[in-house]
């Protein structure tokens, strides 16, 4: 017999699933928070305060190395990383859709499993915070590393979060939907051939 689906609207719901709730959104907020603070206090830390009003100064701390995979440079950006070609009211607006969509999504997932992807979408949403946060205080973004190797521009950890963040939710769903499939797929044919056994004996016992 298949479980009753129960609408989300309904204090039934809510009734049998505010602990899977609570404690996706005590991962949520812990993880949002810790990212969220990573990205502002270093960018505090680090980012030259003059830069502010010159989108075109580039700060950097010395040289890097000849193997150096990471250095920091100070540059004030109007714009986005990826050059959406929004405003920053446009930007604010999608900033606050990504924070509020991923925090209520996250509160329906059920199995433990879907832990990972209840944290990427933290990420995510602490990167979506962390440049919502300078363009309401600055009119802009303030990068702050950039690749020395590869140099196609300067940003944040907001922005590698951002990105990270969304691969890494998306990687997670594909890998934990694969193996409940699979979870499922396993279970059908084991039921099948209990079944089978159980006619194949209830076949033997009636020819005797």
């Amino acid at each position: 017999m298949q479980n009753k689906k129960i609408s989300i609207f309904t204090k039934e719901y809510w009734k049998s699933q505010w602990k899977n709730a609570l404690i996706n959104a005590s991962v949520y907020i812990g993880i949002f928070i810790i990212f969220a603070l990573i990205d502002l206090l270093t960018k505090r830390n680090y980012y030259i305060p003059a830069d502010y009003r010159d989108s075109e100064a580039i700060y950097s701390f010395g040289q890097p190395g000849a193997h150096a995979f990471l250095w920091y440079r100070t540059v004030f950006h109007a714009g986005t990383t990826l050059e959406l070609g929004l405003g920053n009211v446009g930007l604010h607006i999608i900033s606050f859709i990504i924070i509020f969509a991923t925090f209520i999504g996250s509160l329906f997932f059920k199995n433990h499993w879907y832990i990972f992807v209840v944290a990427g979408l933290a990420v995510t949403a602490a990167g979506s915070l962390g440049n919502m946060y300078d363009r309401f205080q600055f009119q802009g973004v303030r990068d702050i590393i950039y690749f020395p190797w590869i140099d196609k521009g300067t940003f944040n950890f907001a922005d590698s979060f951002l990105i990270c963040g969304g691969i890494g939710t998306i990687i997670s769903a594909i890998i934990i939907g694969l193996c409940f499939h699979n979870k499922q797929n396993k279970s059908k044919e084991e039921q099948l051939a209990n079944d089978k056994n159980i006619d194949s004996e209830n076949t033997f016992d009636s020819t005797k």
